[in-house]
């Protein structure tokens, strides 16, 4: 799968924990397992994150400063290309992390 660390990131920044969407004992994403959590659901938790406030205890994998670190390497326009929702998605998440 293209950008298959995008989809991990946006799974991680909703709030799933690695045991959920990743290859049992390791950080590689499992699409067959984490596939079906991939619907609309994930759109309404990113249309209501609240960038501001406390957020709770944060999994070392999910935290910021690396999301915003990955974002940033991203070729975003690859990724605009492969899928425009995606693309956008990505936009919204690196504004909502700044």
């Amino acid at each position: 799968m293209e950008f298959e660390k995008i989809f991990q990131y946006i799974f991680y920044f909703i709030g799933h924990k690695n045991i959920d969407i990743n290859e049992e004992k390791t950080n590689k994403l499992e699409w067959k397992k984490s596939r079906n959590l991939w619907n609309v659901t994930v759109l309404d938790k990113l249309r209501l994150y609240n960038p501001y406030g406390p957020k709770g205890p944060v999994p070392s994998y999910a935290l910021g400063n690396k999301l915003l670190a990955f974002f940033e390497s991203i070729d975003k326009e690859g990724v605009r290309k492969y899928s425009y929702a995606l693309g956008r998605i990505l936009d919204f998440m690196i504004i909502s992390k700044n």
